[in-house]
């Protein structure tokens, strides 16, 4: 039975490979049949629990296999089938269908003529199963059903040997990983220079045999640690000692301990003048002790001197004292000895300075003697707050005019004369531009800032060309000529600002790009102005019409349309000014001179169709008509905008006129070939001459037909195409859908 069904499957393809793609067929002897090379690869010789991997398997070349079944077995325990994909061999002329059943990949190909190149047959992606553990996975296909060659000369061998056929056996390594790792102690208490060593517990802990620890510190002036796990306190502090196996870590705090001994002050003996500060400091021993800090403070007389909680001695008064430091029962002890000085008197960094109005100046009250032990505290006040105030010795300046600042120290003055000026920090000129005519007079005007600055306000003027304007000492300005030019005003301290000053132009005259034009009906020329000067400030803005618009029409923007022959005067008007300007424009016709076909099909076959189209002498000629379209024999062929049908065999006369001029050819339908009835009822045949199978420049038998006349630019040709032919295209992809299916049914009994 199962040799029917495939006799019927491959008459089936063959049949329709060679109407549908015309394939060869390769016949096959007994003698010739080859042992077909099989080969089973993977993308990973090593593989993780829950992990993927590809197994292909290929055909090598030269088999001649022309159909064959194949099975490969997998461990179901330990693998998950995730996709069957099968390859390329399909390419060879066969057709393929694969499962996945029961734990076992089913492939199953037929084709029509024996495999001759390489191929592969299927790859399938395998996931580990993620409790698999320690082992080898094994793939080794089975072979069934094979058929060399094809018709009567095939060879069949329903269960190949292994003298018959080769396969490599294809083996995977499964490993397993380490999870985790820990140390026997997470914390470590440790004092200085004392030593213990921590130990590595594996998980699994047959994943830990062989395996080599990596040791490390965070931070080696704390805690060291040797190959060994032997961990070693240097310094007080924190470390954390880190153990590494293959990639796994366990990490275990470190803390390292110091206990105090004593403590000593920077100095034991100290001399300080009145109102002097110094800060004692305390040394540790250790230094780096990890015991308390803290540091409690006291002076043996306190009108003497002061002690804060940082260790800052203050000197209060003459006499002596001791500065006791204690750290819980450790003690040092500094002696403080204080000494006064008194201040004989005060003067100030500047006796007289000037400041601008705004401004700040800062002065310093110099002492004598400069160490003097008396209180410091300085008074200061202004003469007149409203000119210059003062506050710590800063001065601000508040307007124009003169104070005496005074600094006083206990019974001691100084003062310094103030002066505030208000100096001049730019000046404007306006108008920023100015305009004006010929022989007309205008003024600019100076604005000062600050207005009321104290610097002289002279301001001198200058032109930079005295042809276009004038000006004189007061700022106004007198236009000479037309033209631009630039006037500077510059202040006394150097200040300089410009304006520019036009002279304005005026239009004379309007003067046409063309005083005579020529155009044809239906085209276009563009008309200009030009001003006189060019360089005129009026407006440039022009009003254009034409003195006959049934000849010419003008837009606004000069652009000229030609609308029958005839004589059109073509006029601008400036708006400023009304000068004007105009242009003689002729429109011209162009005479048709002629006809022709831009292309003739002197043969056609019945049921043909075709588009002509006509081409106009001169091409630009403004006489176009309408196209007249004949046939002298319809039962022939008829023809109607420029379409022609070959409507039986015969011969008739096609006739183009298009006016008084006409042109023809003479046409030829032959019958109908007789393979044409294989056609679907509505294909048309290619135009005489014309291989079916050609679609170069083909026009489809539906396409919208263009107006007769000149043929617009990339318009499709008159080459026809069979429409038939996409019906034989569908039967033969039904036919190879039909067969999949009958494929997959014989696999399926196969299982």
């Amino acid at each position: 039975m199962k040799r029917k069904v495939r006799k019927i499957l491959a008459f089936v393809m063959a049949l329709t490979l060679l109407v549908g793609a015309g394939f060869n067929m390769q016949m096959v002897k007994a003698a010739d049949v080859p042992k077909p090379a099989f080969q089973v690869t993977t993308d990973k010789t090593s593989v993780k629990p829950g992990e993927e991997l590809n197994v292909t398997v290929k055909l090598k070349s030269d088999s001649n296999l022309s159909s064959f079944m194949i099975t490969m077995p997998y461990d179901t325990t330990s693998l998950e089938c995730k996709t069957v994909a099968r390859g390329d061999v399909e390419n060879n002329g066969g057709i393929m269908e694969t499962a996945d059943v029961d734990g076992k990949i089913r492939a199953g190909y037929m084709g029509t003529r024996g495999i001759e190149k390489e191929a592969t047959i299927f790859t399938v992606t395998f996931k580990v199963k993620s409790d698999y553990k320690n082992s080898t996975l094994n793939f080794v296909p089975e072979f069934s059903d094979f058929v060399f060659g094809y018709g009567d000369d095939e060879v069949e061998i329903d269960n190949p040997t292994e003298s018959q056929v080769s396969v490599n056996k294809l083996t995977v390594n499964v490993t397993v990983d380490l999870d985790s790792i820990s140390l026997n102690k997470t914390e470590l208490n440790l004092e200085k220079g004392v030593s213990e060593t921590l130990k590595v517990t594996y998980n699994p802990e047959a994943a830990g045999k062989g395996k080599t620890v990596t040791w490390s510190s965070s931070d080696a002036k704390v805690a060291t640690v040797s190959k060994d796990g032997k961990v070693t306190a240097m310094a007080p502090g924190t470390a954390k000692i880190t153990a590494s196996v293959d990639g796994k870590t366990a990490v275990c705090t470190v803390n390292v301990t110091a206990t105090l001994k004593g403590i000593s002050l920077n100095k034991s003996e100290l001399n300080l003048k009145k109102g002097q500060s110094e800060k004692l400091v305390v040394s540790y021993d250790p230094a780096d002790t990890t015991d308390k800090k803290d540091v409690v403070w006291a002076s043996s007389d306190t009108s003497v001197v002061s002690v804060a909680a940082d260790g800052t001695v203050n000197a209060l008064k003459g006499g002596t004292a001791e500065i006791t430091a204690k750290v819980s029962d450790k003690t040092a002890v500094c002696k403080v000895t204080v000494k006064e000085i008194h201040l004989n008197e005060i003067s100030l960094s500047k006796a007289e300075t000037t400041i601008a109005k705004g401004e700040t100046e800062t002065l310093k009250v110099i002492y004598n003697p400069e160490d003097t032990t008396d209180d410091k505290t300085v008074i200061w006040s202004s003469s007149n707050p409203e000119i210059a105030s003062v506050k710590d010795g800063v001065v601000t300046a508040i307007k124009a005019g003169t104070t005496e600042i005074t600094a006083k120290v206990g019974d001691k003055t100084a003062v310094c004369k103030v002066t505030v000026n208000i100096p001049l920090e730019s000046i404007t000129i306006s108008p920023s531009e100015m305009r004006l005519e010929s022989g007309e007079t205008k003024s600019f005007k100076v604005t000062y800032n600050p207005e009321d600055t104290t610097d002289d306000k002279t301001i001198r003027w200058n032109v930079e060309d005295n042809t276009i304007a004038s000006v004189d000492e007061n700022g106004n300005v007198t236009g000479l000529k037309g033209g631009v030019t630039t006037v500077s005003a510059t202040s006394a301290n150097g200040l300089t600002v410009s304006a520019q000053v036009k002279v304005l132009i005026h239009t004379t005259g309007l003067e046409m790009s063309a005083k005579e034009a020529e155009v044809n009906r239906g085209e276009e020329i563009q008309l200009g102005v030009n001003f006189i000067p060019a360089n005129t400030d009026d407006s440039k803005d022009v009003i254009w019409y034409s003195t006959d618009q049934e000849v010419a029409v003008v837009n606004q923007n000069g652009l000229v349309t030609g609308k029958k022959a005839g004589t059109a005067v073509i006029r601008a008007v400036a708006k400023d000014g009304g000068f004007t300007a105009e242009c003689t424009v002729t429109v011209k016709e162009i005479p048709l001179e002629g006809i022709k076909f831009e292309e003739m099909f002197p043969e056609m076959q019945e049921g043909d169709s075709v588009h002509l189209y006509i081409v106009y002498i001169p091409e630009n000629t403004t006489d176009v008509k309408d196209v007249e379209w004949s046939s002298s024999d319809e039962k022939v062929a008829t023809i109607e905008d420029g379409i022609v049908k070959a409507v039986k065999a015969g011969k008739t006369t096609i006739t183009a006129k298009v006016g008084e001029f006409e042109i023809s050819y003479e046409l030829t339908v032959m019958p109908k070939e007789e393979n044409s009835s294989d056609m679907d009822n509505n294909s048309q045949p290619a135009k005489p001459g014309q291989n079916n199978n050609d679609t170069n420049g083909t026009v489809q038998t539906n396409q919208s037909v263009k107006k007769p006349g000149k043929r617009p630019v990339n318009s499709a040709s008159s080459k026809a195409v069979k429409t038939g032919d996409t019906a034989n295209v569908a039967g033969y992809f039904g036919l190879s859908v039909a067969m999949l299916g009958v494929i997959g049914v014989f696999i399926r009994k196969r299982k």
